[in-house]
């Protein structure tokens, strides 16, 4: 199997993972997405903690007996937040790809939740 020196540096999970994750109670999977991205569509069971107010809000939204799976657009900005958790001892992971993999893998779209379009 080939890591990525992304995957050697930081704990990842594979897109794969996510069905077991999502239903299992010792996870807390956290979309750090903007609140509209999320509301638009998200992960089934996933809370919603923008980047922006992450720092602010995290310690009243995050259960630190949880693991933490965060998902975000795909990019490396919530880095961060992975640093700030891991720093504070949380079990902290990120979803390999990001949101824009999730979402263009056709297969996954039975564990994502959308909104009516109005």
């Amino acid at each position: 199997m080939f890591f990525s020196s992304f995957q050697m540096k930081y704990n990842t999970k594979q897109l794969k993972k996510l069905p077991k994750i999502i239903i299992s109670p010792k996870w807390l999977v956290v979309d750090v997405r903007p609140k509209e991205d999320w509301k638009e569509s998200h992960v089934v069971n996933s809370i919603n903690v923008p980047h922006h107010l992450f720092k602010l809000l995290y310690h009243k939204k995050i259960d630190k007996n949880k693991k933490i799976l965060f998902i975000s657009q795909g990019g490396r900005s919530h880095l961060d937040l992975y640093k700030l958790l891991r720093k504070h001892n949380f079990k902290v992971y990120i979803l390999d790809g990001g949101w824009k993999k999730l979402h263009e893998t056709p297969e996954y779209d039975e564990y994502l939740t959308y909104s009516p379009i109005d």
